[in-house]
């Protein structure tokens, strides 16, 4: 009966100590996963920038058909008032004025902002989010 309950205590140790270690690896891991989409997010708008500027210098406007500037890109195409959105994973790509792209993110309050005239991208977050204000930082820009 006594070693039964040495291998029951060994086997909480066990289970406790790996609980432990997944309560400390999981926001890091979430986190990494936080700032890799943030970066395919800026590779992504940066393929868009180069397009529209491309378009503009082809047509002599931008093109509110965002999906059809990059066709490969695998993103969702949804028509909305101001033109087309793209829905692509874990963010979102809208024209907000002629000149302006944003980039959204549909879990935290960050922004890419791209002036398309200048090809300025800038990363905005609302204020007291100090996730988009690492993501911005992480980012480079």
């Amino acid at each position: 009966m006594n070693n039964r309950g040495v291998l029951h205590k060994l086997m909480l140790v066990v289970i406790l100590t790996a609980g432990f270690g997944l309560a400390i690896a999981l926001p890091q891991l979430k986190k990494q996963a936080d700032i890799r989409h943030a970066r395919q997010a800026l590779q992504t708008t940066q393929q868009l920038l180069a397009a529209e500027q491309t378009f503009y210098k082809q047509n002599g406007f931008y093109s509110a058909d965002l999906a059809a500037l990059v066709p490969d890109l695998p993103c969702q195409s949804v028509d909305g008032p101001k033109g087309t959105v793209l829905h692509c994973h874990h963010y979102e790509f809208a024209l907000e004025t002629a000149q302006t792209l944003r980039a959204g993110s549909q879990k935290y309050p960050k922004w890419l902002t791209v002036s398309l005239e200048d090809g300025t991208i800038t990363c905005h977050h609302e204020d007291g989010s100090w996730v988009g204000e690492r993501l911005c930082a992480r980012l480079d820009l």
